[in-house]
C-alpha cells in the first residue's frame, strides 16, 4: 500500500483482524491508526518503509484508545522511518509507534 495519508483505521467494531505479508509505504500521517476503544489487530510479516507520521504521531501506528495490537516479524526500521535530523533536544523527534490512553 504507497498512500499519502493514514494506510488503515481501526475503529471499536474491528475484532479478530490479521494482517498478513503487506507493505506499507509513504503515510504522511500515522499508517495505522486506532482512536477508537476495543480493536483488536494482528500484523505478521509485515514491512514499514518511508512513513513520516505527523507531529509527535508514530509513523507506524498511533494508538490512543484501549484497543489490543500486535506485531509478529515485522519489519520496522528506524525510529520515525523519514530521514533523522540529529541534534540536541530536537522536540522534532519521535519514535515509530505511539501509545497514548
Amino acid at each position: 500500500i504507497d498512500l499519502g495519508g493514514t494506510h488503515l483505521s481501526f475503529g471499536s467494531n474491528a475484532k479478530g483482524i490479521v494482517v498478513r505479508g503487506v507493505t506499507f509505504m509513504g503515510a504522511k500521517s500515522s499508517s495505522l491508526t486506532f482512536h477508537h476503544h476495543g480493536a483488536e489487530a494482528v500484523f505478521e510479516d509485515c514491512v514499514w518503509i518511508g512513513n513520516s507520521g505527523m507531529n509527535n504521531a508514530g509513523a507506524v501506528a498511533d494508538l490512543n484508545s484501549t484497543s489490543s495490537v500486535s506485531f509478529f516479524r515485522c519489519e520496522i526500521s528506524d525510529s520515525k522511518q523519514m530521514p533523522r535530523v540529529v541534534g540536541y533536544g530536537n522536540p522534532g523527534v519521535s519514535s515509530s509507534l505511539t501509545i497514548r490512553n
